[in-house]
């Protein structure tokens, strides 16, 4: 139903709705020679440590300007990810596969 880029992105815009005082961003470095990337399709893609710096620009100067959120790198974003109503079900299938829901988030931590 939900592929692991989608569900990234509408995790952090429902994040985004729901945890106004925390910044909520996607970021995706793109391909990634991971083990399995390379035991599969051979490297194909950019080093881990790369990637990692990815990730390290959302704690920087770059994500402090960014709007909490949104995507950022690696290619286009799903038409689905502006969807309400995917964005409204995704959180339905997190909430009954998690068994928590925001309403009730300090009883499940």
């Amino acid at each position: 139903m939900f592929t692991s880029k989608l569900a990234s992105i509408l995790s952090s815009q429902s994040n985004n709705k729901r945890l106004s005082t925390i910044k909520c961003l996607t970021m995706d470095p793109g391909t990634v020679n991971t083990k399995m990337l390379i035991a599969g399709w051979g490297a194909c893609g950019i080093p881990v440590k790369r990637a990692n710096n990815t990730y390290k620009l959302a704690a920087t100067e770059y994500g402090s300007q960014q709007i909490s959120g949104s995507y950022h790198f690696g290619g286009s974003v799903s038409p689905d990810a502006k969807n309400p109503e995917i964005l409204n079900e995704f959180w339905k299938v997190l909430e009954k596969n998690t068994g928590c829901s925001y309403d009730n988030l300090d009883k499940c931590l």
